[in-house]
């Protein structure tokens, strides 16, 4: 559905090696790892869902370092 579109528009819109998130992505994200830095788009042009802001999580702040290695690279539950 739809869930899956998106996820397939996100990762054909990002970059080599980087994390692109949809504005409801980074808000959930946000909510609960506010810690973590993320960098935004700006304006995307995403096919079937128009212009969206899109963002970048910053894999090289060390808060992200910190959550990666979280016990043995679990990520909390829920994280997602």
């Amino acid at each position: 559905g739809d869930t899956v579109n998106t996820a397939s528009r996100m990762e054909s819109n990002s970059e080599k090696n980087r994390i692109n998130m949809s504005p409801q992505a980074h808000q959930c994200l946000k909510s609960q790892m506010p810690q973590l830095a993320t960098e935004s788009r700006g304006l995307i042009a995403i096919k079937g869902k128009g212009d969206i802001e899109c963002f970048f999580l910053d894999t090289s702040d060390k808060n992200y370092a910190c959550v990666h290695k979280f016990e043995n690279d679990m990520l909390p539950l829920g994280f997602f």
